[in-house]
């Protein structure tokens, strides 16, 4: 499992960091580079406790409607859905 913490991971992440070129288009997804490394670096920041963030309420949020709409069988579920 590649983390962080480990030199030649970290190495191998600032590599692929100093590849990004900030006029590039998405290859999938709507985020530009600038705003996907912002995003991740919230991400990571919520993960150390440095960013406090509410949740959003919606019905995801109730364990029964969660555990209906991920174990129930239906049409592939696509990431755009």
């Amino acid at each position: 499992m590649h983390t962080v913490f480990d030199e030649k991971d970290r190495a191998a992440l600032l590599a692929r960091l100093a590849k990004l070129n900030p006029d590039q288009t998405p290859e999938w997804g709507t985020l530009t580079a600038p705003e996907m490394v912002a995003h991740l670096g919230d991400q990571l920041r919520m993960a150390l406790g440095d960013l406090v963030c509410e949740p959003i309420p919606s019905i995801w949020h109730h364990p029964i409607f969660r555990s209906l709409y991920l174990y129930t069988p239906g049409p592939a579920r696509t990431r755009n859905q």
